[in-house]
């Protein structure tokens, strides 16, 4: 079946990669379409430089969203994956201890009847971010210098992939709020045997 894609381009949206261009209308239950305000838009911990006791932060991307949700999904993914593939246990059990401990009171500070969204659309932006930097070093041409970072993705990226999906499988379901987070944070935990 060809179907045109919203983009007008006659896209076979049936397709994996076509699909993509139906994610913002079957991801609009769990991405805000709310009030628009700036974020960062490219936060990462590399673009946290920290200089003794001060943080720097470098190279914003600024753009409109529906509220921090970008900001805080891209760090934390971003973090996440530092931890996945830390070559020191203790330094990625920290950083995953950290990433818990940061969400948790990110979470606490949303007003409560928005909790449960407010958690699930940073979990799925999450999710995304990371598919998107994971596809972005497994499909680099054969020659093309990564970064050491990417390179330490790319070996990973079966450790990865089963954390997206099983993740992925949790936001499936109708679980929120703690509970929710801390099976987010197990997975992440039994997969690269990072505690929190």
């Amino acid at each position: 079946m060809h179907r045109t894609g919203s983009t007008g381009l006659g896209i076979d949206t049936e397709s994996p990669v076509g699909a993509l261009y139906d994610l913002p209308q079957r991801g609009s239950s769990a991405i805000s379409s709310g009030r628009k305000v700036a974020v960062y838009g490219d936060l990462k911990p590399e673009h946290v430089p920290i200089d003794g006791p001060r943080l720097h932060v470098i190279d914003p991307a600024v753009q409109w969203a529906g509220g921090p949700h970008p900001d805080i999904a891209k760090l934390i993914g971003r973090s996440l994956l530092l931890a996945t593939g830390h070559p020191d246990r203790e330094a990625g059990q920290q950083i995953v201890r950290g990433i818990a401990s940061t969400l948790t009171r990110q979470v606490s500070a949303v007003p409560a009847h928005e909790r449960a969204g407010w958690l699930r659309e940073v979990l799925v932006l999450w999710l995304m971010d990371t598919v998107n930097i994971l596809s972005t070093g497994l499909s680099a041409p054969r020659g093309l210098p990564l970064a050491p970072r990417q390179r330490a993705l790319v070996a990973q990226a079966h450790a990865v992939a089963g954390i997206v999906h099983r993740v992925s499988g949790l936001l499936t379901g109708t679980m929120a709020g703690p509970r929710l987070l801390e099976l987010v944070f197990s997975e992440v935990e039994h997969t690269t045997g990072r505690k929190w």
